[in-house]
Parts: structure tokens; C-alpha cells; sequence
């Protein structure tokens, strides 16, 4: 199986939206911002930039997160799938075909509905309910090894899936 982040396809790099991301080698000493080529060198990198977002991104706490995130997702496999080497905890990164704003000037629906899926996607990989989704391990590091589906392409947005029932997340 072949990562979609390995270069030179640099494929992660083409999904990543942020320029000037946060990153850091240690979260404790703190975050800062920095280029695109130094973050892409660091341990953590910001998933999405402030105002838009197109990576849905769920933190797996699991000795077997790799095959949580991979395991029966035939229609709805992550894009990438990160996972530390050392404990085999993992980040699964699903990527959205068309961005959308997260100012307060967007729509509430699309903010809604992104809300939806990835708690939908949090639930299905029994995911950490304390992840803030602002930072992911970086795919391109010894830190963490990516692994992926080479035929996932991005999400459409739009209408749901054939798999998403009409549930509603917010009266579970």
C-alpha cells in the first residue's frame, strides 16, 4: 500500500492549505507560526487555516488505530492516516474536495453539517472526544508514518452519503 504524503507525488502538500501554519516539535514548549517548508519538518502541523478548513481530521487513541481508520470504510476510506510509530495511536485525515469558511461570515449549515461528519467519523474509529482538530502529527517526520488508500480521492460535500442515516447528532 502506497501513503498518499509520500513525496516526491507530494500529495499531503497539495491537499494542506495553510502558508504560514503553527507547528511545533513539542507541544509543551509551545506553537508557533512558521513557513510551509519549516512546519512540514516539524512533529505537529495546523491542519487548517483560520478561515477555511477542507481536512476533517479525528485523533485515535487506540494501540490498533491504523486498522480503526482503514477497517470496513470501503465508500469513506481517510485520505491519510498518521500514526506514531511508538504507541500506534494515530490521526485519520479525511480530505474534502472543495474548502469550506470557518469566519464568522459563513454559512452555519456547512459549519453544521462538517461538525456532523466528523463526529460521525469520531464515533466510527471510537475516536478522543477531547481532540480540537487545530493540530495533526505531520506525515512527512519519522515521527509519524503515514499510511493510506492510493485510490481515496477527496470527499464531495454536498448531499450524504448512502451509508449517513438522517440521524441527528445533536439528539443522541
Amino acid at each position: 500500500m502506497t501513503a498518499p504524503t509520500d513525496r516526491p507525488d507530494g500529495k499531503f502538500e497539495q491537499l494542506w492549505l495553510p502558508l504560514w501554519p503553527l507547528a511545533s516539535d513539542n507541544l509543551r514548549d509551545g506553537i508557533y507560526r512558521t513557513s510551509r517548508q519549516k512546519a512540514l519538518g516539524k512533529r505537529f502541523i495546523e491542519a487548517n487555516p483560520d478561515a477555511i478548513s477542507n481536512l476533517l481530521v479525528v485523533d485515535i487513541d487506540h494501540d490498533d488505530a491504523l486498522i480503526r481508520a482503514m477497517w470496513d470504510r470501503e465508500q469513506w476510506r481517510s485520505n491519510a492516516v498518521v500514526e506514531n510509530p511508538t504507541n500506534g495511536h494515530a490521526h485519520a485525515v479525511w480530505a474534502l474536495e472543495a474548502p469550506f469558511a470557518r469566519t464568522e461570515y459563513a454559512h452555519r449549515a456547512p459549519l453544521a453539517y462538517a461538525a456532523a461528519v466528523t463526529e460521525g467519523l469520531r464515533r466510527s474509529v471510537d475516536g478522543d472526544t477531547a481532540y480540537s482538530g487545530l493540530m495533526t502529527k505531520t506525515p512527512s517526520t519519522p515521527a509519524g508514518q503515514a499510511t493510506g488508500s492510493p485510490t481515496t480521492s477527496p470527499c464531495r460535500t454536498g448531499t450524504p452519503p448512502a451509508h449517513q442515516s438522517g440521524f441527528r447528532w445533536r439528539n443522541a
